[in-house]
């Protein structure tokens, strides 16, 4: 028996999937394909020195900036820039410190010059093959168990796979049998259910705002500290596709030092007209916050601009397609459960 062929298409698709998986979760590969493939650069070696664990809440990123020695056209340059710079999920506190303990070792770092940046604004090169981001894996969670969901459901309503629940009546016509499949089928409808209490518990956990903030606190020995937030404003990101945000500037108080760092930027989605951002902006200026703060790097602080359990305003087309395809996916998950029973 002869081997059936593969349709070029799903070659291309399967491809062009695994091409989207890498540029998510690798930043080495990332930096390759969309930074390096647009523009020219030149590649060398710096060495870091006095080096500070930061955190980049505009980017919702860990940061580690140094003061980078190199040499351009044979001359010196020293340059203050971040020479790494992470968006993991799993970045622990402790995992953050031995990244800054390597880097304060002086081992040289590659960084690309390019002319267009000028060769006093240098770009690392990501070394990490992969990287987990938070948003990769919520999405993917919301994927598998979407998935298992309509699986289950396809399960329940398939007729070719519950043939014994059917059986010949007088005149020769398959019918259904009485009191036959609900009993058998209990198994399925219960996993269908639980399946279902997680999607809608991954679903809020996602599109609420509270949750998502305080798991940056998990594996991270944080002490709190009074703040301030300053210089908010509304601030358009991602290019043409992009979206508003309110940013803010971070004020806090760590043993009698005032210190200056960036607070976690909030979307703004919804509407996003100049008098509502303004009105946004102008409620957050000037906020009393909690910030937490690094006691073995206290440059490290992590606030929240709004702490609120749920943000209207940060709610976008994804979020609203998100709560349209779980009600789909509930009332066909109800009808199939029901009409096994009747």
């Amino acid at each position: 028996m002869g081997m059936s062929r593969v349709r070029p298409s799903t070659v291309v698709f399967a491809l062009l999937w695994v091409l989207i998986l890498c540029v998510i979760f690798s930043p080495h590969i990332a930096y390759q394909l969309l930074e390096r493939s647009f523009s020219s650069y030149v590649t060398q070696k710096a060495t870091p020195r006095d080096c500070a664990l930061v955190r980049r809440g505009r980017a919702h990123e860990d940061g580690i900036i140094c003061t980078l020695d190199y040499t351009v056209d044979g001359k010196a340059v020293s340059v203050k820039a971040m020479a790494w710079e992470s968006g993991s999920a799993f970045n622990t506190q402790a995992f953050l410190h031995r990244r800054l303990a390597a880097f304060d070792r002086g081992q040289p770092i590659d960084i690309d010059i390019s002319e267009l940046r000028g060769a006093g604004r240098p770009r690392y090169v990501p070394q990490e093959w992969f990287l987990a981001p938070a948003w990769a894996l919520d999405a993917l969670v919301l994927i598998g168990l979407f998935a298992a969901v309509l699986y289950v459901c396809s399960s329940l309503s398939g007729a070719a796979r519950h043939r014994a629940d059917y059986d010949y009546d007088e005149h020769g016509e398959l019918v259904r049998k009485r009191f036959n499949g609900a009993w058998r089928e209990w198994p399925s409808q219960f996993l269908l259910w639980l399946l279902w209490c997680l999607l809608l518990l991954v679903m809020f956990y996602t599109v609420a705002n509270r949750p998502a903030n305080h798991r940056l606190l998990l594996g991270r020995t944080l002490v709190q500290a009074p703040a301030i937030l300053t210089h908010c404003a509304a601030h358009y990101t991602g290019g043409q596709k992009g979206h508003d945000e309110i940013e803010c500037d971070l004020s806090y108080w760590w043993q009698g030092r005032k210190l200056r760092g960036q607070a976690e930027a909030v979307d703004f989605r919804w509407f996003p007209t100049d008098a509502r951002l303004d009105s946004a902006v102008d409620a957050v200026e000037g906020r009393r916050v909690s910030a937490y703060v690094d006691p073995a790097q206290p440059g490290y602080a992590i606030a929240f601009i709004n702490d609120d359990i749920f943000l209207p305003y940060s709610m976008g087309l994804s979020d609203i397609m998100l709560v349209c395809a779980f009600c789909a996916v509930t009332i066909w998950a109800a009808r199939v459960s029901f009409a096994r029973l009747r």
